[in-house]
């Protein structure tokens, strides 16, 4: 198990209960396999040890516990402090009929699923929010148009084997996301692009909360085993088998793709 998870900037306290009485010391490795320098102070009670620290990045910390005689390794998941969670917390508590009571441990576990079914959502939309992305693509035989992966698109710079093009030199069309590019065999095209909004559409929302929620019932509120809820599941392309209800919402968003 983690330590409960947190938010990047924020003090994270984690601790660990030794085998046997003694003092421990911490030794903390960030997303980016630097070692906290210094390390974080650690306070002992007989077997227990806390301690604390403010991550500065997002990503996963590995806390590496240790005393004279004994060793533990756990980890810590940081949350950045936008992360691409199409539903709010509060929103999953009440598709599941629960009251926030602070457990921290079932609400560390309740993010994850938030997070899970976002990524299955987007997968089959695209991004819903802004974010900027750089497609590149070599011209087999010389070619004119690049079809990115998205639709409704803003591109914001091309260039063809590292060289810059002028916004002249090549025609966006945006709500397909093609670009139109004369080049040779063998030139290598970048186009750089963002796409999404802020506003996140509410099938995609609802489309969210039942994923979340059907993960969730089968692992959290006693539903065991495959479909034992009566729910009526789709495979989809990703290999990820989601509500049918879900597959509907996600037909409703403008601009989703099919789902076979």
């Amino acid at each position: 198990m983690s330590d409960t998870a947190k938010y990047v900037g924020t003090p994270a306290t984690v601790s660990w209960v030794s085998p046997a009485a003694g003092a421990a010391s911490l030794t903390v490795t960030g997303p980016d396999g630097v070692e906290l320098d210094p390390a974080p102070a650690v306070t002992d009670a007989s077997a227990q040890h806390n301690a604390t620290f403010t991550p500065e990045l997002p990503g996963r910390y590995l806390l590496h516990w240790s005393t004279p005689t004994d060793a533990f390794v756990n980890i810590l998941d940081v949350w950045p402090l936008t992360p691409r969670f199409l539903v709010s917390r509060e929103q999953a508590l009440q598709r599941l009929r629960q009251v926030d009571n602070s457990a921290g441990t079932e609400l560390d576990a309740l993010m994850l699923y938030i997070a899970a079914a976002s990524a299955v959502v987007e997968f089959h939309t695209g991004p819903l929010f802004t974010s900027s992305e750089t497609w590149t693509e070599v011209s087999a035989y010389g070619q004119r148009a690049v079809v990115l992966p998205n639709h409704d698109v803003t591109v914001t710079a091309v260039s063809v084997d590292g060289s810059a093009l002028s916004e002249g030199a090549y025609t966006v069309d945006e709500e397909p996301g093609i670009v139109w590019v004369d080049v040779g065999r063998g030139a290598k095209v970048s186009v750089s692009y963002t796409v999404g909004s802020q506003q996140v559409p509410v099938a995609a929302q609802l489309a969210c909360l039942e994923i979340m929620a059907h993960s969730w019932q089968q692992t959290h509120q006693a539903v065991v085993g495959y479909n034992a809820d009566g729910t009526q599941t789709v495979t989809t392309s990703m290999g990820y088998a989601i509500p049918k209800r879900a597959l509907e919402w996600i037909h409703a968003v403008p601009g989703a793709a099919g789902v076979a």
